[in-house]
């Protein structure tokens, strides 16, 4: 047996060293080999070894522990509207569709949040290294103390993240806009139907970082503007990162 699993062990570490070696020069080496070393960070197969299944179930045990960890922090600090932020419980959404093993799911929501976790990446790291924000999104962050700190660093700095790698050799079909603008439909009502207008939760009153500016309607015609400005470039970023790195392989 244990024999066995020293193959398996080597088998692995080969399949890493070959696949590192055979990756094609280009624009999209780095999300390629970020892939590789994730693969071998989290001890998932690849190849022979490799199993969709196994890296599923354990995104979505991740994802479920991320949200009851949000859910606890926020409803001990008394803050129990802020979970139906975006951010706040996507993990628990995420959770459901890795468990479900529905991919397209997945890159729905990847889809919705993908641009927007980004420029809250962006915004943190420019304050952190260069004492500069760049939008303003994450100010909040720097009031919080202790443990409860953490929470928001790690959910929008790798939730969506961990989702895009976990699913970056799957097919975006177009299912994905589809269960993306459903989402957003929903998520809007209940934003306007539940909470205060002066929470501007999921910037549904107002633009995020650009307040002063008033488009007419806005509120109502939200989830069609997240759809054309955040949803569409990411799934096709998506679209095409699959083209590009794994159609060809996923078609043998």
């Amino acid at each position: 047996m244990v024999a066995g699993k020293r193959q398996q062990l080597k088998t692995f570490v080969e399949v890493i060293q070959v696949s590192w070696v055979q990756i094609p020069s280009g624009p999209f080496l780095p999300f390629q080999k970020v892939e590789i070393l994730a693969l071998l960070f989290i001890g998932m197969k690849r190849k022979a070894l490799y199993s969709r299944n196994n890296l599923y179930f354990i995104a979505g045990v991740f994802f479920l522990i991320l949200e009851a960890i949000v859910i606890f922090v926020n409803l001990d600090a008394g803050r129990p509207m802020v979970l139906f932020w975006f951010c706040n419980h996507i993990p628990l959404f995420l959770s459901f569709a890795f468990f479900s093993r529905n991919t397209a799911l997945v890159k729905a929501f990847i889809s919705v949040g993908l641009i927007a976790q980004a420029l809250w990446t962006i915004d943190f790291i420019g304050k952190v290294f260069f004492d500069t924000f760049v939008f303003g999104y994450s100010k909040y962050v720097f009031g919080i103390q202790g443990f409860e700190l953490f929470v928001p660093i790690i959910i929008h700095m790798f939730s969506i993240a961990i989702a895009f790698l976990a699913t970056l050799r799957e097919k975006t079909d177009k299912r994905v806009l589809l269960y993306a603008f459903v989402y957003l439909v929903v998520l809007q009502a209940i934003t306007l139907a539940i909470t205060l207008p002066e929470d501007n939760i999921n910037c549904v009153q107002k633009i995020c970082g650009f307040e002063s500016i008033n488009l007419p309607h806005y509120s109502f015609i939200w989830s069609i503007l997240v759809f054309l400005i955040l949803v569409l470039p990411a799934y096709l970023l998506q679209v095409l990162i699959y083209n590009k790195l794994y159609k060809k392989s996923n078609a043998r």
